[in-house]
């Protein structure tokens, strides 16, 4: 470490301390009347408890290993950790307590491997001057690959757990599903062996982020497990309590005894009505699981064809049921959007709907390519009925992306929301291409170009933004083959939004590329 230079007051107030010359006393101290000494002796700095070295330990002499990823000064690690919270920790994964972690920050006893592998995420936010050169992609890497060198997998703790979700998140936006995985499944497993949901926890922040990160890997295999069409790890569990309310959880101080954690912790929803933002999002992630299955079981084949439209059904009344039952300050409008955005959760309460919308959007997704050569365009024909939900999903959620990337309290720039809206502009192509409503297609087309310059936004932050969209060429490619020719789009088009971390079979519904996808999904469904 370099020599200390700044007085202990300086150090205090973690401000630069100038002075004359050296050996005189410093600007701040001499306004103040104070003594100005750099006999600085810090307290030992212990090891984290889960044996990661802090952020700042005195015990690691200069001449260790030195990374390119060098920390941080304290002002641009303070941008950096904002920045996580802003724009990668807006929903799911919930997996630290604000206020903690930021002061973890400043004292330097953060585990180091946690520090770089969150702002490996958020420095391509930031518009620091020493950034600059450097495109927003590049930025977190050489943190990304120190966080890496610094992991220790025989080490079982919630650190582990946390830096095993950040790294999986890296390798997601890289464009590596394959080592995604492998974080994904080592933070599963490590959850089981700490029986996370029901740790010791010392206080009532440790607790409730015990729950978080329990729900956060639960949210993650959702996704996860359809996409590669692999078996969960973890399966939802009805008995471990849901996030609290968002504001209650960051008003919460370290300190607090843990007696009174339970009363804090709100029980399953069956016993209380009004739910936090990521307690209804767990729930919506539910009936997204259930959809994908629903998906999953008719792109394979072992769903049978007459069954679809009851499953499908089924699945819209559990869907419209949870929409009616949210609480006032949940439903959508202007007045609420104003309302969590005073409370800096706008973001989150956004990120409720658009996934409300993808969810709704998938369950009808199937429809889209029947109504193509459907001669009975009757309201009432549930074919068509459920067509019109798919689109009128797919445009809400346009609409709130739009919405949302007009302010800064609301703006969402996760990766996630780059794929979702590639999925959305696949509905809105299929309308340009055949629908014969002249407003309805002049309508899509707009939105397709809002689109558009959204992604080409988010392509600047994330690599995985590309691949998406590269995607959506195909799916362009695979309409027009459609519509020119025998080739039939049939379940091609529920491989192309189940399996969206997968390469795309461009073939077609060819019997061989359904004996392909029909063993491949299998393995997910059977694990069900």
């Amino acid at each position: 470490m370099r020599p200390v230079s700044a007085c202990v007051h300086c150090r205090e107030r973690r401000k630069r301390c100038l002075r004359a010359r050296q050996g005189t006393s410093c600007a701040y101290c001499i306004d103040k009347g104070l003594e100005c000494t750099v006999d600085f002796k810090p307290s030992p700095t212990k090891r984290s408890a889960q044996g990661y070295a802090p952020l700042v330990d005195p015990d690691i002499p200069a001449t260790s290993h030195v990374s390119a990823a060098a920390v941080p000064d304290p002002d641009l690690s303070d941008e950096l950790i904002d920045l996580y919270f802003i724009h990668v920790n807006a929903s799911f994964p919930s997996l630290f307590h604000r206020p903690t972690l930021k002061a973890a920050v400043r004292d330097g006893t953060i585990p180091k491997v946690l520090f770089l592998a969150i702002i490996s995420l958020s420095a391509r936010f930031s518009s620091y001057p020493g950034f600059e050169g450097i495109e927003p992609c590049d930025r977190g890497r050489p943190y990304a690959e120190e966080a890496q060198r610094l992991l220790n997998l025989r080490d079982k703790s919630i650190t582990t757990i946390q830096a095993c979700i950040l790294l999986g998140i890296v390798f997601q936006v890289e464009g590596d599903p394959d080592t995604e995985s492998v974080y994904y499944a080592i933070a599963s497993r490590m959850a089981l062996l700490l029986d996370l949901p029901n740790a010791v926890a010392d206080s009532p922040i440790e607790q409730e982020l015990y729950h978080r990160i329990w729900w956060s890997i639960i949210t993650i295999e959702t996704w996860h497990s359809a996409a590669l069409c692999i078996p969960r790890t973890l399966n939802p569990n009805e008995k471990v309590p849901l996030p609290i309310d968002e504001w209650e959880f960051l008003q919460l101080r370290p300190g607090s005894s843990s007696p009174g954690c339970e009363l804090r912790i709100r029980p399953h929803p069956s016993a209380d009505s009004s739910l936090s933002l990521l307690g209804y999002m767990v729930e919506l992630n539910r009936l997204l699981d259930d959809v994908n299955k629903l998906n999953a079981g008719v792109a394979s084949g072992a769903t049978k064809d007459e069954d679809i439209q009851q499953s499908v059904q089924q699945l819209s009344i559990s869907f419209d049921t949870w929409k009616s039952s949210l609480p006032v300050r949940f439903q959508y409008n202007d007045a609420n959007i104003a309302y969590w955005v005073e409370k800096n959760l706008g973001q989150a309460f956004l990120n409720l709907y658009i996934l409300y919308n993808n969810v709704g959007q998938r369950l009808f997704y199937q429809f889209l390519y029947l109504i193509q050569d459907s001669t009975d365009i009757s309201p009432t024909n549930p074919t068509h009925c459920f067509a019109k939900k798919c689109k009128l999903y797919a445009t809400n959620f346009c609409e709130i992306i739009h919405r949302a990337q007009a302010q800064p309290q609301t703006q969402l720039l996760s990766s996630l929301v780059g794929h979702m809206l590639v999925l959305a502009s696949t509905v809105q192509l299929h309308t340009l291409l055949f629908s014969t409503d002249d407003a309805e297609i002049a309508a899509a087309k707009l939105r397709l170009e809002r689109n558009f310059e959204v992604l080409m936004h988010l392509n600047s932050y994330w690599p995985n933004v590309s691949t998406a969209m590269a995607r959506f060429k195909s799916f362009h490619s695979a309409c027009l083959r459609s519509r020119d020719s025998s080739f039939r789009l049939g379940r091609w088009m529920l491989q192309f939004m189940l399996q969206f971390s997968r390469p795309l079979e461009d073939k077609g519904d060819t019997t061989e590329s359904r004996d392909f996808r029909a063993v491949e999904i299998s393995r997910y469904l059977n694990d069900r």
